[in-house]
């Protein structure tokens, strides 16, 4: 059996709370990571943690040019910004980049329990009907429906992951009553 590298290079489009944890438990299990992330602010080089990155702007339909020969490198990628108005600017932006990518071994899109929509006070899972008929919800089942193409069409490894409500120690019903 082939031992598994240690070292990735992660795309974080998108890199608020979850994205940050996800960076953390890569650092506890001893990963060496090439960290790329987006934002609404200027291109720049940052750090969190112990890992040296660059982040580069990112906002619906403007980018810096920059980011792509990190995407079509990239080993990983993680997609946390929302859809809006029925589209993903990430797959809109960045399709052909990530389609090209031979070397991608995982891609993961955080999408949402909203897209489940009303069943009525029954249990649902990954394989319940997706019922939302509220903008939010709409839009994530669009996403994850794109996002699902890469896999079928172009054989990017695609994982959907629909969080509910994300709480932690810094985001939770207690602070906000405060």
């Amino acid at each position: 059996m082939e031992k598994q590298s240690k070292s990735i290079s992660l795309v974080c489009f998108g890199f608020g709370l979850t994205a940050r944890y996800f960076v953390k438990e890569l650092l506890k299990n001893k990963y060496k990571i090439n960290l790329i992330t987006t934002s609404r602010s200027k291109s720049s080089n940052k750090k969190f943690l112990t890992v040296n990155y660059k982040n580069f702007y990112f906002d619906n339909n403007k980018f810096d040019k920059k980011i792509t020969k990190y995407i079509l490198n990239a080993s990983h990628i993680l997609v946390s910004i929302p859809p809006r108005d029925r589209k993903d600017y990430v797959i809109e932006k960045f399709y052909n980049e990530i389609c090209l990518n031979k070397k991608i071994k995982w891609l993961g899109y955080l999408s949402s329990t909203s897209v489940y929509g009303n069943h009525n006070g029954n249990w649902v899972n990954e394989k319940s009907k997706l019922l939302s008929n509220n903008d939010p919800g709409i839009n994530r089942i669009i996403a994850e429906n794109e996002w699902l193409k890469l896999n079928r069409y172009h054989s990017v490894p695609t994982r959907i992951f629909r969080l509910s409500g994300i709480y932690s120690p810094e985001r939770n019903i207690f602070l906000r009553l405060v």
